[in-house]
């Protein structure tokens, strides 16, 4: 992201170490955030992004400030606490909406989330870093939405002392995602010259939808460091009304060639809750196949398949799970037996 900064124009309220009573008629700068995501994300419903934050989106920060290097989380410390950002397209980056600026001296310790209306019963930010508790997936696939998470972005400073017509740096937030992506492909297994298959629908039902998140940060490690956990689940979403992948009432063709169906019209990204999958995680997959010749009926025919028959058997946070769908056929064989003629004299004879 290319670099843009922000001068306020008028006299402003300074900030004394980490108390905000000072006045200074000098120019202050506004502290200002550059999101990424590390892979592809869906932090706004309906759209898949790259590793650009979308700037219709906003995130919430925390900010500790310290004298010195940061040692530990200090909440007595806090700065911003829980502040929602937007982006400003003045200096292509995310303020904070009630303006914060960069305090005098010392240093700032910075964490964020996202998005700032995250679907849970409550959150916090702790020493071990981000908390959810009761965090529920959106029944609709097409709300489905990332919850994001940063890696703390240590002991950062204005870019001058004199807070004099210079340039400020940006306090980079480098986002992880701490749900799961599941997508799929589709094939036939072979040609099947002259046969038709059209894939119609891709549905997904008994995972767990609700859960608890704890970041688990390491703050004895040498760097950033943590152990993304969830835990407390509960709520399956049923067969009734499952995840819907994908749906083509009319039908996708499909070739022996892997359709890779990620950014196909007609086709949702799934972000689920990360869990040690229950027998009862399973996809719904419905399809025809068209035999040759006008005359000749296509079948409907719909299959369930175990999500479970993976390694570990659990979706973890940060992954993406890729099924594969083969659509194999079974061609039919005639096996024909003849039996003995039984020999039969017709009576009377036929006279000419």
């Amino acid at each position: 992201m290319k670099k843009a900064f922000f001068i306020a124009a008028i006299a402003i309220a300074a900030f004394a170490s980490c108390t905000k009573n000072e006045v200074l008629t000098v120019e202050q700068s506004e502290i200002k955030f550059a999101a990424t995501v590390g892979t592809a994300t869906k932090a706004v419903a309906g759209e898949l992004t790259d590793n650009a934050y979308p700037t219709n989106e906003n995130f919430n920060v925390y900010g500790v400030w310290h004298q010195d290097n940061f040692t530990s989380w200090d909440a007595s410390s806090l700065y911003m606490d829980d502040v929602k950002t937007e982006y400003d397209n003045t200096v292509d980056g995310w303020v904070a909406i009630n303006k914060h600026y960069w305090p005098k001296n010392g240093k700032m310790t910075f964490a964020a989330y996202s998005p700032s209306d995250v679907n849970a019963e409550g959150h916090d930010y702790t020493a071990t870093g981000l908390k959810l508790t009761g965090f529920q997936v959106e029944a609709d696939a097409k709300n489905h939405v990332d919850v994001l998470y940063s890696e703390r972005s240590y002991n950062k400073v204005k870019g001058s002392d004199d807070n004099t017509n210079v340039d400020y740096n940006e306090v980079d937030i480098d986002f992880k995602h701490a749900l799961s992506s599941i997508q799929f492909t589709a094939r036939k297994r072979y040609p099947f010259d002259g046969t038709e298959i059209k894939l119609q629908k891709v549905c997904v039902y008994g995972v767990f939808t609700k859960g608890d998140f704890d970041e688990k940060v390491n703050e004895a490690a040498a760097g950033y460091e943590s152990d993304p956990t969830w835990s407390n689940h509960s709520n399956r979403i049923n067969k009734t009304l499952p995840y819907i992948y994908y749906s083509n009432p009319a039908g996708k063709v499909l070739n022996d060639v892997k359709w890779v169906m990620n950014g196909q019209e007609n086709q949702t990204d799934l972000i689920c809750l990360p869990q040690p999958l229950p027998e009862s995680a399973n996809a719904i997959i419905s399809y025809s196949i068209n035999p040759p010749g006008d005359d000749t009926p296509a079948v409907n025919v719909t299959v369930e398949a175990r999500l479970d028959n993976i390694v570990g058997k659990e979706w973890e946070p940060g992954r993406r799970y890729t099924y594969n769908i083969v659509i194999d056929l079974d061609e039919i064989y005639f096996a024909p037996e003849v039996e003995a003629w039984d020999d039969v004299e017709v009576t009377p004879d036929i006279v000419f």
